[in-house]
């Protein structure tokens, strides 16, 4: 079957590693590899890695943490939260764009 669009969201963990996250950062990275794999076959495919999404997804959803507490744990690191329109018009402007991979993130 023929795919018009393969969208998967990875993070930046994939990218610039974190601390404590082997596991993560490894999963992340074979989402990456899997999207690059696709376009290289001449598929669709795309992977967007973001950064902090906010407190409606990630870490915050079903973390048992407060969500005070990670938001300022992340910022401590320079990682800063997206507003979901945010989110959302990244994953527009990168499937528009027609690209195999970009990073979507507020850091410092």
């Amino acid at each position: 079957m023929k795919l018009d669009l393969f969208v998967l969201i990875s993070s930046v963990a994939s990218l610039i590693g974190i601390p404590g996250q082997l596991a993560y950062s490894a999963a992340n990275q074979f989402l990456d590899n899997l999207v690059h794999h696709r376009r290289h076959a001449g598929l669709t495919a795309l992977a967007l890695n973001y950064g902090v999404m906010g407190n409606f997804a990630g870490p915050f959803k079903n973390s048992g943490h407060d969500a005070e507490e990670l938001v300022e744990f992340n910022m401590m690191r320079g990682l800063f939260s997206m507003s979901l329109p945010k989110v959302l018009t990244t994953l527009e402007k990168a499937i528009i764009d027609n690209i195999t991979q970009r990073m979507a993130a507020y850091m410092d």
